[in-house]
């Protein structure tokens, strides 16, 4: 492709020789002769510093900043803006041809575009998922490792490179939507902004990231720009910082399950939820839905469900799904994996939940929603990733003695962190001594199945859908499900022996 076709609406500043370039890459390390090197700032480490490197390996161009000016470098005001447009080009465009659906905020993000997605292809939408938990075109899973290196495959939205190859492979399997989460780092470092976001969906903001954005408000910046290059938005009015949204960016659509809401703040409102009702399977509601309403009842649990659906429906509306369908498409949507995800024991064994909750507000919510339906005991796994926010441990560990009766406390993701220091961490958040430590996460799991009776319940938090365990030596595979499976059958032989 074309030089001058791939820099298109990136601010060049000065002049350039065209040319034709075979590829576009923003590690140096990946150069080959005839690349386009993005020299932008990383997570680490500045591609600046790789100008030279780039070049010795015979790159054909690089794009930098102004201040880098200088023979085969081509200097523009914005290199993570222009990294963005170049990679769109160069995968075709691809969110030009596609309705794209963006949702951002600290919890429910997964929940959200897996509901949206799923009413979305019931109603006979052939649509296109990126997230943490789903990566898909038309309901069939792409193979994240073929797509991503291995370091970049977990990432909640993808690396700019992946970003556009991956919608121009879900745009090749006939998808004309694709709904998709947008992270902090990923709106903050403009990867979505080679994209025109035709709805977006903010869900909530609590502190987590801080040792990346600082503050909280930095934070909440960096969510608050999906308005920006949104057509539309849909805020969660009941929110502090969704109001903000609302009251502030004037393409913003509320959504509110307050029924303490005045009159005036209800006729304003594009969805709303009334006569809620929950119980440990299920929610429903009337969803007041711009004006006309239809009962949602869905097979997932918790008050933080009830916002997701509403989200959801708000969004799948503005996209021309009428409120039949989408109350019929709710009643089917079991939620998105690992999140509040049931594990099936045999009679004997306790109720048991895999969830995601890494943070203080998702996990208190977590907590409080199991223990709404709770008859026997509440036991919880759990641990902290280590090489990020260390603010955040002591507050988990408090807010798991205050609402789980045991917790387990142990590993997840410690990284190259020392995990016993992470423990320690976790561990000074207890004012009692309700809690154990058992480092294995493995063991721990089973240590917390082997405390349960029947009418107890163990929840695993922290790794949800993840397939992995990330420490010194690399990612490993774990799967927590199967472990915590593989516990329960364990609790019901032995429960079975002890009664035969």
């Amino acid at each position: 492709m074309l030089l001058s076709k791939l820099l298109e609406g990136c601010g060049v500043t000065g002049g350039f020789a065209d040319g034709e370039i075979k590829d576009v890459v923003s590690d140096s390390r990946k150069v080959t002769p005839g690349a386009l090197f993005i020299a932008r700032r990383g997570e680490r480490s500045d591609g600046a510093d790789y100008i030279d490197d780039a070049i010795a390996r015979g790159a054909a161009a690089v794009v930098a900043r102004d201040s880098f000016r200088r023979g085969k470098v081509i200097a523009v005001s914005d290199p993570e803006l222009a990294e963005a447009v170049v990679y769109s080009h160069f995968f075709g465009d691809p969110a030009r041809d596609m309705r794209i659906v963006a949702v951002t905020g600290t919890n429910g993000k997964t929940s959200t575009v897996s509901a949206i997605a799923h009413v979305l292809r019931s109603s006979g939408v052939k649509c296109g998922a990126i997230g943490t938990a789903e990566l898909s075109a038309d309901g069939e899973a792409l193979d994240r490792d073929l797509i991503m290196t291995p370091e970049k495959s977990s990432m909640t939205t993808p690396d700019t490179e992946y970003l556009y190859r991956i919608l121009s492979v879900i745009r090749a399997r006939g998808c004309d939507t694709v709904v998709m989460e947008a992270s902090s780092h990923a709106l903050s470092r403009k990867r979505l902004s080679a994209m025109r976001i035709g709805v977006g969906a903010f869900t909530n903001l609590t502190p987590e990231h801080l040792d990346c954005h600082g503050t909280m408000e930095e934070y909440f910046e960096a969510k608050r720009t999906l308005a920006d290059i949104s057509d539309r938005i849909v805020t969660n009015f009941d929110d502090e910082y969704g109001r903000r949204i609302f009251y502030n960016c004037k393409n913003s659509l509320g959504v509110s399950a307050d029924e303490s809401l005045d009159c005036a703040e209800r006729r304003r409102m594009f969805a709303l939820a009334e006569n809620a009702r929950f119980d440990a399977g299920s929610v429903g509601y009337d969803c007041v839905l711009d004006g006309g309403t239809v009962r949602i009842e869905s097979p997932v649990c918790g008050r933080f469900a009830l916002y997701n659906t509403l989200t959801a429906a708000a969004v799948s509306f503005l996209l021309g799904i009428g409120r039949k369908k989408i109350s019929d498409a709710l009643a089917t949507f079991r939620g998105a994996p690992g999140r509040m995800e049931r594990v099936f024991g045999k009679d004997g064994a306790p109720t048991a939940f895999i969830d995601y909750a890494h943070t203080p507000d998702a996990l208190g919510k977590a907590l409080r929603n199991v223990k709404e339906n709770l008859s026997g005991r509440l036991i919880l796994v759990f641990g902290c990733g280590g090489d990020r926010d260390r603010t955040k441990r002591a507050p988990m560990g408090e807010i798991a003695c205050r609402l789980a009766d045991y917790t387990v406390v142990t590993n997840d993701n410690p990284r190259s962190e020392d995990p016993d220091g992470i423990i320690r961490d976790i561990v000074s958040g207890f004012y009692r001594h309700n809690f154990e430590t058992v480092p294995d996460r493995r063991e721990a799991i089973i240590r917390a199945v082997a405390l349960s009776n029947a009418e107890d319940t163990v929840i695993c938090c922290g790794k949800g859908h993840e397939k992995y365990i990330i420490d010194k030596c690399g990612k490993h595979y774990f799967d927590e499900k199967q472990i915590l499976l593989e516990a329960l059958e364990e609790k019901y032989r032995t429960v079975g022996k002890n009664e035969g």
